[in-house]
């Protein structure tokens, strides 16, 4: 009986093994989300005269037609701003720079940084195309004829004085920050000019409103709204913490809690709307206010020193609820983000690497990565970063006190800026200048 019941024992292990494995979480790229009407900052007209370049303010480069005006490609890896652009002599490089910086080449069919010059380069116009254009975004054609401007969001060709044709610009339009509903159907994101999009979650698709919404998208997981915090309708006031499973941010306004079901409907939208309170803990000596721990018995601060000769040196110091310091951990690097986790017993840290420090009065802080970007809790014990090596960005997801990430994904495309986790902790979002990356976060 012993030999089996050893055996049964072990198959019983194997089982569990595979089930805990089987419960891991996992991520999965699930949709890409890019928002249009992006302004034109500059121009360039290929020396063959037939490809026209246009850079965007979310940092993308359009290579478009000359003739039909139609988008042949899409520039989009580079991840550099775009202040001015010209053709190299061989039409297959774009020249990019400013007086005030360095100028770079990109290659116009892959899109990637193939060299840095020292030099800036500059698009001389004739008077008259600058007369015309009247400080739009203006190229001339190498035959001295024709010549093209970015005006209220078109792309206008002209033949000297004649006005030839317009064509739609389609370049994208940078995001600012970006949530989803705490059902998952919409997810929404900050443009330009405050101006929030909502979108399907499933197909992307824009979803059509009645009014225009303007905020920041925050996560909200009471309910399937979509909560934007909204500036206050009077100027002044301070700076005020805004409570998220995520941590604590401050900001200033009220929140304005949204059914988009309920607009679809033609029924009012606001279900709810708040003042977010106001925190009396201040800290006059840090730049950076203290940010209190989700239970409200600690906080921390950040503070930065810069030596002239040597790494930044990233201090975090932490604080009992009688306001009196506990610790500090300094940390080499540079940089100001935190968050507590909702256990309140961790504080996440970015200064170019990333650490967690423990709110106790022992212990050391870990380093999780060296290429960090952006990071997030997922829960109390669970990170979910980006990661930036080479020109590959990768989403991993760790545990802490565990060696290695329980998972990895390659996002394909440029850096990531910012992540927030969402949809009741089912979701990622990853948030690019350009574009913004849903990922599932399957258990």
């Amino acid at each position: 009986m012993r030999p089996f019941a050893a055996t049964l024992t072990m198959l019983l292990s194997f089982a569990a093994l595979a089930a805990g494995q089987e419960r891991a979480p996992r991520l999965v790229l699930e949709h890409e989300f890019v928002l249009r009407g992006g302004a034109c900052r500059c121009l360039a007209w290929s020396h063959d005269g037939n490809h026209i370049a246009s850079g965007g303010e979310a940092r993308d480069v359009q290579v478009i037609d000359a003739m039909t005006g139609e988008v042949v490609r899409e520039l989009l890896d580079h991840g550099r701003e775009v202040p001015n652009l010209v053709f190299a002599p061989d039409d297959a490089r774009l020249l990019i720079g400013a007086p005030d910086q360095p100028a770079f080449a990109l290659d116009c069919a892959t899109g990637r940084v193939v060299g840095d010059m020292g030099h800036a380069p500059r698009l001389v116009l004739p008077g008259w195309v600058q007369e015309a254009a009247a400080g739009a975004p203006a190229a001339v054609a190498p035959d001295g004829e024709r010549w093209v401007c970015a005006r209220n969001g078109q792309l206008e060709f002209h033949r000297r004085h004649e006005l030839l044709r317009r064509v739609p610009l389609t370049h994208r339009a940078p995001i600012a920050d970006g949530s989803v509903t705490a059902d998952g159907k919409y997810v929404a994101l900050a443009g330009p000019r405050g101006l929030v999009t909502v979108l399907r979650r499933a197909d992307g698709a824009v979803v059509a409103l009645p009014i225009a919404l303007r905020g920041t998208p925050i996560d909200h997981r009471d309910g399937p709204e979509l909560a934007l915090l909204q500036e206050p309708p009077s100027p002044g006031g301070g700076w005020f913490p805004l409570a998220s499973p995520e941590g604590t941010e401050w900001r200033r306004g009220v929140v304005v809690l949204w059914s988009i079901d309920a607009m679809r409907a033609g029924e009012k939208g606001v279900v709810r709307e708040w003042s977010v309170p106001r925190h009396p803990a201040r800290d006059p000596f840090v730049e950076r206010p203290r940010v209190p721990s989700p239970d409200g018995v600690r906080s921390c601060s950040l503070d930065m020193v810069v030596e002239v000769c040597g790494p930044g040196l990233t201090t975090l110091r932490l604080f009992d609820r009688d306001d009196a310091p506990v610790r500090s951990f300094d940390l080499v690097g540079c940089g100001f983000e935190a968050a507590w986790s909702p256990a309140s017993d961790a504080i996440a840290v970015l200064a170019n690497r990333l650490h967690v420090c423990p709110a106790t009065a022992t212990g050391d802080a870990l380093e999780i990565s060296d290429r960090c970007t952006a990071f997030m809790w997922l829960d109390a014990r669970q990170l979910v970063f980006a990661e930036l090596r080479g020109d590959t960005v990768t989403l991993l997801l760790r545990t802490i006190g565990a060696p290695g990430a329980t998972d990895r994904l390659v996002v394909p495309g440029p850096i990531v800026t910012d992540l927030r986790v969402v949809a009741n902790g089912t979701r990622a979002l990853l948030l690019r200048r350009n574009s913004a990356v849903l990922v599932r976060i399957d258990d």
